[in-house]
């Protein structure tokens, strides 16, 4: 049993050793996967794409601060010429600062977008960094995995000659007298088998 474990063993580490292996592939893969990661995060910094574009754009703040003015204009207008209304003035009014609120909040949740961005950038470079340090240390483990090799066999080799010295020793006439009798196995049927 102690020997099969170590011959899986010796396979696992031979299956790991293998540079077009899962392990090498996985690292591969990470690498891939965080390079377009990045990619696609530059891009919207650059201002590239629908978001990008949303997200740098001045002239987008501009059209939100024109509309907003040309609303105060229009609330100006309406107030002059709803002194009979003041209800519907209101209300009005009261739209108006909803919609200059949401404009507000909209600014708002950009700057957020864009901190948000930052900190995805940031995490990759770490994470990069990580897999970087990992790779290295991945490169070591074929010189351990031939040290455990190495000391599997010298102990299979170990475990045959103790294995020789045990049954040289029980074949010797004075000490095969002394040896306490083969142990007698327990029946531990439950009775559920048929005779």
């Amino acid at each position: 049993m102690f020997v099969k474990a170590i011959q899986e063993l010796a396979q696992i580490t031979e299956l790991m050793l293998d540079p077009e292996g899962p392990l090498f592939r996985i690292l591969d893969n990470l690498l891939k996967i965080m390079s377009h990661v990045e990619k696609i995060i530059a891009d919207i910094q650059a201002g590239k794409g629908s978001i990008g574009g949303l997200l740098q754009s001045r002239a987008f703040l501009d059209t939100i601060f024109i509309a907003l003015d040309k609303i105060n204009l229009i609330l100006d207008d309406m107030s002059r010429a709803s002194a009979k209304t003041p209800e519907t003035m209101e209300s009005v009014q009261d739209n108006l600062v909803t919609i200059k609120k949401v404009g507000e909040d909209t600014l708002a949740s950009i700057a957020t977008v864009q901190n948000i961005l930052k900190q995805v950038a940031d995490s990759i470079a770490i994470f990069k960094e990580t897999l970087k340090n990992v790779e290295k240390g991945s490169r070591h483990i074929p010189d351990l995995s031939l040290s455990v090799k190495e000391s599997i066999f010298e102990i299979r080799d170990s475990m045959d000659n103790i294995d020789k010295v045990v049954k040289s020793i029980q074949k010797n006439f004075l000490i095969r007298s002394n040896l306490p009798p083969d142990p007698v196995g327990k029946n531990i049927d439950a009775g559920l088998r048929p005779n």
